[in-house]
Formats: structure tokens, sequence, C-alpha cells
């Protein structure tokens, strides 16, 4: 886990991880602590919200309970001056008692997390909402992701809510699924209202059948409560009293995630193993012989470590049962689905006989008539829901999915990165585990943007129209498009924007010699990868969003993933044949300069790390200002990431600026 940068913190790692164990509540040794004097665990725990150290309060804090399975808790501190404080509270514990909720209710869990019902007294309903946005996407709940996207009174609600506090920002989480399919949802409503399509009767259809999914799915939820009431009442072996409490003291025990943390092997201990014995028997008397559904139930309440024991522990159960002396029938479910499988096997042989292959319907497989009328209401009003959308081009349920397993795979990878051994602070490429995180984080931006981008995309009607409308934009396109012919012909950026860093370098400064001299090498090489139709800008972000000092980079605001004012568009990087070469000197530009700023900013931190001057947000921003005016970046008011009228007809007007910087 990443700790943000603190004044006292230039010793050694070592001693950073004693703090960073000591600011999450771990025990650590007292030989330990005996040779960091300096360092003291906490007096007393946090008992309730609101007790803890004085922190910024409001905006200047981002907090999130992610990945709360594999109790990843990240706490962000934005370190803005002159602003109130805030009691600070236990994170970790709002982290497992928001986890509890949802496992326990989710459709309560929703309403928490949306003001539509109070939080309990010690839980924030902002909290809560983080917590359903990370167990959506770690279990792949595509249903729930699109209510925390979608869903008109949760957008609506979750705006509120992050104008007064932060903790629903997800800019820490740069692979937010939520956030990803709002963004593209509103590209392409935006290209229907720019298209001059009536929108407006598709929304009302779309809130009418949100209201009938609404309504089937509180009906669903609640007969599912009701069974939930009295699965394991009638049990003789192994009661629902004594399940209860064993599954509550696994929670308390190491943080009630033993075994469920991503990406690590779990040894089971023998008491584990007394655990599962007991647990395997509950689930068996309760539900009867159904492997595949006992199976599910003891992962969900172990982890995955279990899955090599599920058979053993399957038959052991069931000889226990017998030798205790009780019949362990088929669940009702197997039964009326191997009925309704033989009818519909029968069906099936008569059709084949009569050459009749029309469609046979799914095999319906729940316990009862109510269960399944509310099932099939449920599939219906959600069928028809996503057949709306998907008529209106709003977003489809594929799309949906590959967001979601994107996101997860990305989340997977960075729990492992963070148990792994980190680059060292002088070291500009990730080791393995940092490199595979960053790759996933790209190919999620990549297909969310890509989707943006089409979103985006305008006929040449489209264009034609808003060149007679807007003249201005059709000179800054034409200025721009000239620019970008001029700036990737060559590989100038490091005898250009970067010779500020190489006249640094001549004149006594070796470190910025050494990175004038690795740009210069690494801008050949990303010439030479692009003719090999290698991903090269994929995996130079990979290694700058996995750096262990991402967050100072980002709260500094240089400039690693920003399009370069020289190169606007991409069009001549898109001519057939001669396209190539114009990628690969965008490339060897784009490039040099973001690897450049990365290197310089990352040089800027060690030194202050050393300096032992405070690293607030005011030094990370000023540092941020020295590492993109050093390479042709300068900061001019009114000008956004993306190059405007300014600077596309006036040529360089970032790079003029830095001059003057």
């Amino acid at each position: 886990e990443h700790v943000p940068y603190i004044p006292e913190e230039i010793a050694t790692t070592h001693k950073r991880e004693v703090e960073k164990a000591l600011k999450e509540g771990k025990p650590v040794p007292a030989e330990v602590l005996a040779e960091y004097p300096e360092l003291k665990p906490p007096t007393e725990p946090a008992k309730e919200i609101g007790e803890g150290e004085e922190k910024p309060r409001g905006t200047s804090v981002s907090v999130m309970a992610q990945a709360i399975e594999n109790e990843i808790v990240e706490e962000n501190k934005s370190l803005y001056d002159e602003i109130p404080t805030y009691r600070a509270m236990n994170m970790r514990e709002q982290a497992e008692k928001a986890l509890a909720l949802i496992e326990g209710d989710l459709e309560k869990a929703k309403r928490v997390a949306f003001y539509q019902e109070p939080a309990p007294p010690d839980l924030f309903p902002e909290n809560v909402f983080s917590a359903l946005r990370t167990y959506a996407k770690m279990n792949l709940d595509i249903d729930l992701i699109m209510d925390l996207a979608l869903k008109e009174d949760v957008v609506r609600e979750h705006t509120i809510m992050g104008k007064r506090i932060k903790s629903l920002d997800t800019d820490q989480d740069y692979a937010d699924p939520v956030r990803a399919i709002r963004e593209v949802v509103e590209s392409r409503m935006e290209q229907k209202v720019r298209r001059g399509e009536d929108i407006s009767a598709l929304e009302v259809k779309l809130r009418e059948l949100q209201v009938q999914l609404d309504k089937t799915t509180k009906e669903r939820a609640e007969f599912t409560k009701r069974a939930e009431r009295t699965y394991g009442k009638r049990n003789k072996l192994v009661s629902r009293t004594e399940y209860d409490s064993i599954m509550t003291r696994r929670k308390k025990e190491a943080g009630g995630f033993a075994g469920r943390a991503g990406g690590v092997a779990y040894v089971p201990t023998a008491k584990d193993f007394a655990d599962i014995a007991k647990i395997a028997t509950f689930h068996l008397e309760a539900m009867g012989r159904d492997f595949a559904k006992w199976s599910y139930q003891m992962t969900r309440d172990f982890g995955d470590w279990i899955t090599p024991h599920l058979q053993d522990e399957y038959d052991k159960a069931i000889a226990e049962a017998k030798k205790a002396g009780v019949e362990i029938k088929e669940s009702k479910r197997l039964t009326t689905k191997k009925k309704r499988l033989a009818t519909t096997t029968g069906k099936i042989e008569v059709k084949l006989e009569e050459l009749d292959l029309a469609k046979v319907p799914r095999i319906p497989i729940e316990l009862d008539e109510e269960g399944q009328r509310l099932q099939t209401a449920y599939d219906l009003a959600r069928e028809k829901y996503k057949a709306a959308q998907a008529v209106a081009n709003i977003i489809t349920e594929k799309e949906v999915r590959i967001i979601a397993q994107l996101s997860k795979d990305a989340a997977e990878r960075k729990a492992v990165m963070e148990k792994s051994e980190r680059r060292k602070e002088n070291k500009l490429i990730g080791t393995k585990a940092e490199h595979e995180y960053g790759i996933a984080i790209s190919l999620f931006l990549e297909y969310v943007n890509d989707l943006k981008v089409e979103a985006n995309k305008r006929t040449m009607g489209e264009t034609i129209r808003n060149y007679l409308k807007n003249p201005v934009d059709f000179i800054s396109d034409a200025f721009g498009t000239m620019k970008a012919f001029t700036a990737s012909l060559d590989d100038s950026f490091v005898g250009k924007q970067g010779r500020m860093t190489f006249l640094k370098g001549i004149t006594g400064d070796i470190e910025s010699l050494k990175i004038w001299t690795k740009t210069a090498v690494r801008s050949f090489k990303l010439i030479w990868d692009t003719f090999h139709h290698k991903k090269v800008m994929r995996a130079l972000f990979a290694d700058i969003i996995s750096d262990p000092d991402y967050e100072l980079l980002k709260k500094s605001k240089v400039a690693t993933n920003v399009i370069e004012e020289e190169i606007p568009t991409d069009i001549p990087s898109r001519l057939p044949v001669v396209g190539i070469a114009f990628k690969a000197g965008g490339n060897a530009f784009v490039g040099s300069a973001r690897y450049m700023r990365y290197a310089l900013a990352k040089q800027y931190i060690n030194i202050w790390r050393k300096s032992g001057v405070e690293l607030n947000q005011r030094e990370l921003e000023s540092l941020g200002r020295i590492a993109n005016s050093q390479t042709g970046r300068g900061d001019v008011k009114g000008q956004g990431k993306k190059p405007g009228f300014v600077s596309n007809v006036f040529w360089s007007i970032r790079n003029l600026r830095a001059y003057i910087d």
C-alpha cells in the first residue's frame, strides 16, 4: 500500500514499513520499535467516527474503502493549506462494517449509500457507496455496476454528495467502472443531441422501465431475505446459531478476511479445517445434496483458497451425517431441475423425431412457484430495460461486462503489486508486478477511451456544418493539423523542448545529463518499436502509473498524460502508407516529453525527500511546474490539457511560456 510522503520520512525503507504498520494499527515487535524511539504506537485505537488525529476537512481529503475483500483501504491526503480540520475516522473499521452491511442486506446498503435510508450510527453513507462500488467490481456484479452508473436518482444523489464530501472522489481509482460507464453514456447522449435527435421520449421510456425493474428487484430481494431468515433453522447437526457464531468469530480474526487476500496464496490452518467441517455440515443439512450450490456457498464463506478441498469436505460431511443417523436428501432445487430436465429432454427427442427445430424454453430451476414467478418478473423487466438501452445505443451489457472485467483485472494486479517488492526510489523502470498492473490499467483506459472517441466522432456533414457555424474552429483545426505534420516529421523533442535539461546537464548537473541522454536513446527506440507495431506508449504509461510515487506525481500536476500542443491531432498518423512514419515521429515526441518530465519530477521528489522540507501541496505544484517548464510546457492560464485556438494559431505558446518561467 502506497503511503503519502511524510516530512520525517527520510530514513530507511525499513523505518517506513514500521511507520506504515503503526498507522494501520498492526502489531510491531518491541525489539523493532526499540530501533526507532521516535516512532510510537497509537495510545488508544479509534473507537467511533470522529476520534483520532486532526486532518484537513472536506474536499481536501479523499478517503476510499477500495478493494474491501482484500483489505486494501487507501487513505490519500490532499494536503491543502488553510482549511478547516476534522477528526479522522477509523477507515479499516469503516470498510469492514460497510462490507458486513452489503453482505447482510444488499438492498439496504444501496438505500443507505444514496440517502434513502439513515445510515447506522457508526457508518458513513459515503463509505458505503465506495464499498458498493468495490464489491460490484470485485464480484463482477453487472446489475449493481449499471445501477451505480446509470440510475437517474443514483447519479443525482452521487453528484450532490460529491459536492460536499470527497469520499466519493474516485480519481484515485484509475479503473473505476462506474465513472467509466457514466463518461461513455454522457458522450453518446451528447452525440445524439449534436445530431439533433429528440431524446426526451427515450428518457421517459427508460425511466418507466427503471421503475418497473426497481419494483421487481425489491420484491425478489424481500423473498430472498425471507428465505435466508429460515435457512438452516431446522438443522439438527449444526444449528444456525452455531454457524452464525463461527462466521462472526472468523470475521473478527485477521481483519475478517482470512484467506481472501487477492493474489496471495493462503495456507489454511488446523483451525480453518475445524471450521470447514462445521460449516460444510451446516450447509449440507440446510440445502440438501447439491454440490454446485454447496460449493458456491462454501467459497463465499471462506474464499477461493478452499476450492481444492471442496470435494473431500463434501464427501466427509455426507459421511458424518450418515454416521450421525441424519439422512441428507437431494436439494429441492436439484430435484426440480432433474424433473424439468427429464421433461425437456423428452420434448427435445419428440421434436427431433418430428424434425421440429424450434427453440426450447430454458430450464427453470427455482425452488418453488413464488420464487419462479418473482425471478421471471425480474428477468423480464431487466431484459426490457437493457433492450431499450441497446436500441438507444446508450450502452450494451457486453460493453459493461468488458469494462467490469478489465476493472477487476486491474484491481487484482494492484493487490499483487502492493504485496510485492517495489522498485527503488531512483528507478524509472517498474518491476514485473508493477508492469503488469500498469498494463492492466492501460487496457482498461484504452477500451473506455475508444468507446468515447467513437461517440465523439463527427460525420463529414456534421464537420462541415460546424465549420460553417464556427469558422474559428476551422482555423484552429487547420493550424493544429499543420503543426502536427511538422512536429511528427522528425525526432526533435530532445533538441528543442529538451534543450534546457541538456544545458543544465552540461553545466554541472550530472543527473540532468543522465536524464537527457536516456530520453534521447529512448526516443530512437520509440521510433524503431513503432515501425515494428509495438504498443510503445502503453509500456511507458505502465511504468509511470505503477510508480510508488505516482500519487505525488499526480498531485504535483506534472504533465505525463496530456496532449502535447505541438501534436494536437493524430490526423497525419491515420494517412495510408506514410501514416506509420508520422506515428513514429509523434510517438518519439510525445513519449520523450512524458518520459523526461517523469524523470525530472522523480529527481526533484528525491531531492525534497532528503531536504526535510515539508512536501505540502504548494511545494508539490512548484515541483511539477519546474519539471513542466524545463521540458517546454509552461503554465498558461486559460489553457486546458488539450491545446486550444491560441496554442494552435500562435504555434507553441506553452513552449514560449516555459522559457519565460
